[in-house]
Formats: C-alpha cells, sequence, structure tokens
C-alpha cells in the first residue's frame, strides 16, 4: 500500500510561479479567499483586493507566504486597507531581477558582468575577493560594479 501511495507525487508550484504562469489566476484566488473570509462571495471585495494589488504590489513580488499570505492580504485590504508586503532580502531581489532579465534577454554582455560582480561584491564585500572568485582583474572588478546606475 504504501509504495502505490508514493508512485504517485502531486507537485503544487509556489503562488508566484503560479501567477507568472498564469496571471488572471489571481482573481479567481482572490474569489475564493473572499468567500472562505466572509462566508460569501462578493464581486465587489474582489475587485477592490484585485485593484489594490494590482496599484500597490512590488514589482516581481515573490509572495514568500503563498496563498496564506495571499489570504492575510486580504485580510488587511478588508480591515486597513492596506498590506505591509514582506521584505525579502535586497540580495534575493538582485538575484530574481538578474535572473529574470537573462532569461529575457534583455542584458548586454557588459550589463550582464556589471550585475553578476555587483551581486558577489554585495556578498563578498572587497573587489579583490570578487576579481579572485571571476579569475578578473580588480579594476576590471571595479570599473563594472562603479558601472551600475
Amino acid at each position: 500500500f504504501y509504495y502505490r501511495l508514493c508512485s504517485d507525487i502531486i507537485e503544487v508550484p509556489p503562488l508566484r510561479r503560479r501567477l507568472e504562469e498564469n496571471p488572471g489566476e489571481l482573481k479567481e484566488l482572490l474569489q475564493v479567499t473572499v468567500t472562505r473570509i466572509l462566508g460569501t462571495s462578493s464581486d465587489e471585495i474582489v475587485d477592490i483586493a484585485n485593484k489594490y494589488i494590482a496599484d500597490n504590489q512590488p514589482e516581481g513580488y515573490p509572495w514568500p507566504g503563498n496563498i496564506r499570505e495571499l489570504e492575510q492580504c486580504v485580510r488587511q485590504i478588508l480591515l486597513n486597507g492596506s498590506y505591509t508586503w514582506q521584505k525579502s532580502s535586497d540580495q534575493q531581489i538582485a538575484e530574481d531581477s538578474l535572473a529574470a532579465d537573462i532569461k529575457n534577454g534583455q542584458l548586454t554582455a557588459a550589463e550582464l558582468l556589471s550585475h553578476y560582480c555587483r551581486l558577489h561584491h554585495e556578498k563578498l564585500g572587497t573587489y579583490e575577493a570578487v576579481a579572485k572568485l571571476l579569475e578578473l582583474d580588480r579594476r576590471t572588478v571595479k570599473k563594472y560594479i562603479s558601472g551600475i546606475d
């Protein structure tokens, strides 16, 4: 019996990925969440929450709390008229932004190297450490890090 149960694996993707793949799913999730909170459906409240999220959500927000965070977001919007987005580390945001830019092919080689050097500089703290890790000259690393707006 155990082996039969283990043969089928169900993967539930994180909310961030679900919304990237199907942005319209947010409204469906809001409808379910509002119904769960109020005990009845309300298109007006769904529209209010959807508009608030669209207007105020930080770009590329990863929804680290998944569905529970979405539910808390709706509750706070209903109670306070606002929601404070969880702050993820600047490092994670920078890495996610770089990954998205690479995936979309939006960077030149120089921009890619600049961002990559900046990420390592934030972790390691010195130009020398970055230069050693990336096998570049220290002055080159400094030039690329200083070149980012």
